[in-house]
């Protein structure tokens, strides 16, 4: 299970979900590298943009959400 809305629209753990004690400078930092370098975390960026656009995207982030 996800708690992240970018997560849950793509309904995978593409970036980290940084809650309580893993939320530190260092992760914030590490995960802030991770998505200006690293391919695959460019894609899920990609990915995600994707999902969002156009219309009805509230709707159905709105049905991902309350479904889970």
């Amino acid at each position: 299970p996800f708690i992240g809305l970018p997560n849950l629209i793509l309904n995978k753990l593409a970036f980290p979900e940084l809650i309580q004690d893993n939320l530190t400078a260092e992760k914030i930092l590490e995960s802030y590298h991770k998505l200006s370098f690293d391919q695959q975390k460019k894609e899920s960026l990609t990915q995600l943009k994707s999902a969002i656009k156009g219309e009805g995207f509230s709707k159905a982030a709105s049905y991902i959400i309350s479904s889970k």
